[in-house]
């Protein structure tokens, strides 16, 4: 799985040649690449995109990319913001249920601190992210967006946007 926002990539490759059922997570862990890198453009003075990335005990990944709206003030405050936030309520400790609900409540939570943030402090005002995180396993990934951040699903037959920007244009 690879997603991509706009300046910003993240992306998995599960090496098959390592991966073999029954391992030990410890040995699986070595079996999924992550890597991510961002990069402010030609036409920005900073960049306003954040990332996280983490390998989970079972071999799965979470990668998450926020894009700062771009021109709003402290786009670069909102997008690192939610993705510190979403990923500490991802993993709090009493976190439990699906995966969809806890990535829908960890993304609800770094909304409203973000919107909060953005009301009470002047220097904050107006600013705002998008969102797109992915949970990879081996033959499934779970995927929330929020905004024009894009995920796409890359394989040998191409490449296949697998998120709706939820923007005025395409709504």
């Amino acid at each position: 799985w690879t997603g991509y926002v706009k300046r910003s990539l993240f992306a998995f490759y599960r090496d098959r040649t390592k991966h073999e059922a029954g391992e030990p997570a410890e040995t699986r862990l070595n079996a999924m690449q992550v890597w991510g890198v961002t990069d402010r453009g030609a036409v920005r003075q900073q960049n306003q995109d954040a990332y996280a990335t983490k390998v989970l005990e079972d071999g799965r990944v979470i990668a998450l990319v926020c894009d700062g709206m771009g021109g709003a003030r402290a786009g670069n405050v909102a997008s690192t913001m939610a993705v510190e936030l979403f990923m500490e309520e991802f993993f709090k400790a009493d976190s439990s249920g699906p995966v969809e609900e806890r990535m829908g409540h960890a993304a609800s939570v770094a909304n409203l601190a973000v919107f909060n943030r953005s009301v009470h402090e002047a220097d904050c005002a107006g600013m705002g992210t998008t969102l797109v995180a992915a949970l990879a396993g081996d033959r499934e990934a779970v995927i929330l967006n929020e905004g024009d951040s894009r995920a796409y699903h890359i394989n040998r037959e191409g490449i296949v946007l697998v998120t709706r920007d939820h923007s005025l244009v395409e709504d």
